[in-house]
């Protein structure tokens, strides 16, 4: 799992240019983790194009950074889902949302707004997020009921 590529936005991150303090979290490398950090980057090439873009590559990013962020936030609300069906809802929801990044990604790139080298670490990561989740929700999908206890939380590992 690379950063955005290129030392462009590191540069920014290092002079404290920008708010986020996700790559001081040391977080796991379950999906949840991998999504958060994934979610992080997002907002890092976010703030970046809001700064340095065309009113476009803004508007795109804005969707970006709604369909990153819910990605995790989605993940999070599946493990502490009510039911299985919950479960495999919210699950779904977060593949979708994972989908969604990815076109806003290949978009950015394809329009020529931003680097395809800064970018094909971050679009190929969604992918994996995407296979990863779809895997969860098809093996969830095929197993029987997890029983009647709900204050035990899913496991959403792969």
């Amino acid at each position: 799992m690379g950063g955005l590529g290129g030392e462009g936005l590191r540069g920014v991150e290092k002079r404290g240019m920008l708010s986020v303090e996700c790559l001081m979290l040391n977080v796991d490398n379950d999906i949840q983790g991998r999504a958060f950090e994934f979610a992080c980057r997002v907002v890092r090439l976010v703030e970046h194009i809001q700064r340095r873009r065309s009113l476009s590559a803004r508007a795109i990013a804005r969707q970006l950074l709604n369909a990153g962020g819910s990605v995790g936030a989605n993940l999070e609300e599946a493990s502490a889902a009510q039911s299985k069906p919950d479960f495999i809802s919210k699950c779904s929801i977060a593949a979708k949302e994972a989908r969604e990044s990815r076109y806003w990604l290949r978009l950015l790139v394809a329009c020529k707004l931003v680097d395809s080298k800064r970018l094909s670490p971050l679009v190929k990561e969604a992918g994996e997020i995407v296979a990863i989740i779809t895997t969860i929700v098809k093996n969830a999908a095929k197993t029987k009921t997890r029983g009647t206890t709900p204050a035990v939380p899913f496991n959403i590992q792969h």
